[in-house]
């Protein structure tokens, strides 16, 4: 997937290497071997196919191929199997291990018809992103992999990672194999030696156990074909016998191993001997894996996604506090709710909980960001009643709609994120408003309806759908249910309706001077219609004024889900006005507010309204943190956020 333009070319260069912390050295894992489907219609690449993939040094390159259009899906089908050797005592298991995949670019019109040729195209070739991992549990992993790169160069690399350890050498220097153990265990002391066998032979022969029983099932769940089943379901071990003395029978002779040197040297030979006899084991399986991958690729590869997007989808749900309520009365009203959350995010961010959480076997070191800056979400589920949602299956649309002096280019990492989350769903980047936003909002209201009608007779011409969703940033979000009265033919396909940072309550709930000021010169100096019509200045009658009409307007009613995202942080956007939560005090413009929220509420079919509110860790004291635009604009930016969105909350977008 690429939103790259055509005349270029990219691949992928994968390293993997050890770190060596003490000294500071770099130990490069060796690719030996390649593998690809064998099965896999090879005219599907050739159209665009610029380079086969191939071994060079310590590093594999994949295909390089031509981008031809956005959001490309290309097939690769390939895989590259690497060996390192590494130090395995004291520490068996080294947290220093990286995986590196860097994407390769070429433009090919700076190219001469002379240098193109293959030997010649890579010296045109420049990294422009990285994507670093580091390997945790490499004895045995078994893992999809989603490898984004930067928001720069928005790709995805889809690809599974297996690791196994296969085997336990000594290097013999200026110890033998018997001092060698001697000193470790202390002149071979029972707790010490059991611990040694503890720690490596029978580790071995786990590893073995665990990756046999994980061939055999795959091999029966991946594999439909009877005959290509058959023919892997049985493990062809070496029929030579190995004869080597258990374990249990030195452990009872331990007090005559210390003075016996003989029997040192008997035990030390017999439990690498077990080594040597377990590993043969372990290459028999891992290499009849290799092979069999080639016919259950597909299938182990989807079963893995499932399992990465659910382990994802737990560590994201590590930063949101959720609470669900059984209410007659959908409109909230506790006024204290953003300074109790702002407050157990402090302290939520000062504990060591994300300290000590365990990483994932391949953790992307660029994917979750470092607690201290970590988005927290608390979510507020009003509810009438307990319900269930029946799936609805189909093609998915969602219209982006962008805020106030904005453009589609807004909303480009909520729509990018999405394509990469959902590669099935057709997303559309409004752009009707982008030249004018001082308009009247029912008027942009109006071109948005058109626009999107436009959009869906060109891509779904007989409404050949199911699911209509909108996403709002600030105004935006007011822009779309100004629209939809004029979306009524769509009205039963409405799913998801998510506003960030609308002020669907109109300003004056704001509680920052500075943000009052700023609207009043603008107001007074662009004759902005559209902010006069958000402070609720439009008409001296205040049931005229538009955000009041549209208050009585159907369309809200129509959607499966309302998800109303707000920060406590955020002064642009009062945090009353995005959650449609009503107002403390009993003012004139409170007493409006409140007649406005019936309004709406009444017209509400759902049983259930989202409330999003999200907690910044704002980094520096500019003068956008200081006035509350910071936060107004993380809605949009900020990508640990929209990760966040789209993995905890997948019920709003699937």
């Amino acid at each position: 997937m690429s939103t790259f333009i055509i005349k270029e070319y990219i691949n992928q260069k994968t390293t993997i290497f050890q770190k060596s912390q003490t000294q500071s050295e770099t130990i490069y894992a060796q690719p030996y071997m390649t593998v690809e489907k064998k099965k896999f219609a090879q005219s599907q690449v050739n159209d665009i196919l610029v380079e086969q993939h191939k071994l060079l040094d310590t590093t594999f390159y994949s295909k390089a191929f031509i981008i031809k259009y956005c959001d490309q899906i290309v097939d690769l089908n390939e895989g590259c199997v690497f060996r390192i050797e590494v130090q395995a005592y004291p520490e068996m298991d080294p947290h220093n291990i990286y995986c590196i995949i860097e994407l390769l670019f070429c433009e090919l019109s700076t190219i001469t018809q002379e240098d193109f040729k293959i030997d010649k195209l890579q010296q045109y070739q420049k990294c422009v992103a990285k994507f670093e991992s580091r390997l945790h549990n490499i004895k045995l992993i078994k893992e999809f992999v989603s490898c984004q790169f930067d928001e720069s160069h928005f790709c995805q690399l889809k690809l599974t990672i297996h690791s196994v350890l296969v085997d336990f050498k000594y290097h013999q220097n200026d110890l033998t194999l018997e001092q060698f153990m001697s000193n470790i265990t202390n002149k071979f002391k029972q707790n010490l030696v059991s611990e040694f066998y503890a720690g490596y032979n029978k580790i071995l022969l786990q590893i073995h156990e665990q990756l046999e029983s994980y061939y055999q099932t795959n091999v029966k769940q991946c594999i439909s074909d009877e005959h290509i089943q058959n023919k892997f379901g049985r493990l062809q071990y070496l029929n030579k016998s190995v004869n080597f003395r258990d374990f249990s029978e030195y452990s009872a002779r331990m007090d005559e191993l210390k003075a016996n040197v003989q029997l040192q040297e008997e035990f030390c030979n017999q439990l690498f001997l077990e080594v040597k006899h377990t590993s043969s084991k372990i290459f028999v399986v891992w290499y009849q894996f290799i092979d069999a991958h080639n016919f259950m690729a597909d299938t182990l590869t989807k079963i893995l996604e499932q399992e990465y997007t659910q382990k994802i989808k737990e560590r994201w749900g590590e930063s949101i506090f959720q609470h669900v309520q059984t209410v007659e009365d959908l409109s909230q009203s506790d006024i204290s709710l953003g300074k109790n959350h702002k407050m157990m995010a402090k302290q939520y961010r000062n504990n060591n909980y994300y300290k000590q959480l365990e990483p994932l076997n391949i953790e992307d070191l660029d994917l979750f960001p470092e607690a201290k800056i970590h988005p927290i979400v608390f979510r507020d589920v009003s509810r009438k009643q307990e319900f269930q949602l029946k799936p609805v299956k189909g093609l998915h649309l969602l219209v982006f709609v962008h805020g106030y002096q904005g453009n589609s280019y807004d909303m480009r990492l909520w729509r990018n994120n999405m394509a990469i989350r959902y590669p099935d769903h057709l997303t559309l980047l409004s752009k009707c408003n982008e030249d004018n936003t001082d308009t009247d909002i029912l008027v942009m209201g109006e071109k948005l309806a058109l626009e999107v009608k436009r959009w869906i007779k060109e891509w779904c011409p007989k409404d050949n759908f199911s699911k209509l969703s909108f996403i709002g940033h600030s105004l935006g979000g007011i822009i779309i249910r100004a629209a939809l009265p004029h979306l009524s033919k769509y009205k039963d396909k409405m799913f998801t309706y998510l506003s960030l940072g609308s002020p669907h309550l109109s300003y004056t709930l704001s509680s920052s001077k500075v943000v009052d000021t700023g609207l009043w010169f603008i107001r007074k100096w662009k004759k902005c219609i559209c902010l006069n019509q958000l402070t609720l200045n439009d008409s001296s009658n205040p049931f005229e004024t538009c955000l009041y009409k549209l208050s009585t307007y159907e369309g809200l009613g129509w959607f499966t889900n309302i998800a109303l995202m707000s920060s406590y942080q955020d002064t642009y956007s009062p945090f009353e006005s995005a959650r449609i939560q009503r107002p403390k005090g009993s003012s004139k413009d409170a007493m409006i507010i409140n007649k406005m929220i019936d309004n709406i509420m009444k017209n509400l079919s759902n049983q259930k309204i989202d409330r999003l509110d999200v907690n910044y860790e704002l980094v520096g004291k500019s003068l956008d943190t200081m006035i509350g635009r910071a936060a107004h604009i993380a809605f949009i930016d900020n990508s640990a956020l929209i990760k966040l969105s789209l993995y905890s909350f997948d019920e709003l977008f699937d």
